[in-house]
């Protein structure tokens, strides 16, 4: 019995010591319960096993995505916050911009919404139709150089369905409206004119037929070079409902 009791009394000296160590040294003294009852070390390891493929599951699809989200980005998402947060002109940036084609045919001002047949076709504003060079980067910015004095250019009658912004010289054309048949040309007039010093003017066009007959009803206008190595990207109108004269006041 006597040594048990003395080893009982060691122990008990044991643990008048422990208790005599500051408290910081006693708790660095006992072992670490918590990290072998989460697991953290396996969880390290885990995490080293998921860092590469997570990296090369990144590496191969992000860039597909990029390459889908980010045009659309350019085009539909960043025009409208620069041209409601920068001064005008320079925020009314065009969807032409970077495209490959640094000029671009412009309507200067706007179309009525309806237009009548057999009467001469003008802005909102009944202002003969301005064409302009402008360069595709920023909006109704006038360039006055280049092949602007004699530049030839044609008005024409677009479908309405026609809602590409990238558009080629072969997408344009392509779009372009043909007459019903038994009809004759869907613009009557002045429809080539000779633009001088970057600027130019309709000013004696108008619609044969009404556009009550298209798919959608309604037509757009376009503008084009009438040259086959011409790098000016073409004008397009809004969309525009024509009706015949002896509808005028209904």
């Amino acid at each position: 019995m006597a040594p048990n009791k003395r080893g009982s009394s060691s122990d008990e000296g044991n643990d008048d010591r422990d208790l005599q160590l500051p408290l910081c040294k006693r708790k660095a003294a006992l072992p670490d319960s918590r990290i072998s009852a989460s697991g953290s070390g396996s969880t390290n390891d885990m995490a080293l096993i998921l860092e590469p493929v997570i990296r090369k599951v990144l590496q191969e699809m992000m860039p597909p995505m990029l390459e889908q989200v980010m045009p659309r980005m350019l085009e539909q998402v960043i025009p409208p916050i620069l041209q409601r947060y920068l001064p005008s002109p320079w925020g009314q940036i065009s969807p032409a911009a970077g495209r490959g084609r640094s000029l671009q045919l412009c309507l200067m001002k706007g179309l009525p919404a309806t237009i009548f047949t057999q009467i001469n076709i003008t802005a909102e504003d009944s202002s003969p139709l301005q064409v302009a060079v402008c360069d595709a980067t920023i909006q109704n910015s006038k360039v006055t150089k280049g092949d602007g004095p004699s530049l030839k250019v044609q008005l024409c009658v677009l479908k309405a369905d026609f809602e590409s912004e990238d558009w080629t010289a072969e997408e344009f054309n392509s779009n372009i409206e043909s007459p019903r048949e038994g009809k004759g040309p869907l613009l009557k007039g002045d429809t080539v004119i000779t633009m001088e010093n970057g600027v130019g003017f309709f000013k004696n066009v108008e619609f044969t037929d009404n556009s009550c007959w298209t798919r959608s009803g309604k037509f757009r206008l376009g503008i084009k070079v009438l040259s086959s190595n011409s790098d000016i990207k073409e004008a397009r109108s809004e969309r525009i409902r024509v009706k015949d004269k002896r509808g005028v006041g209904e």
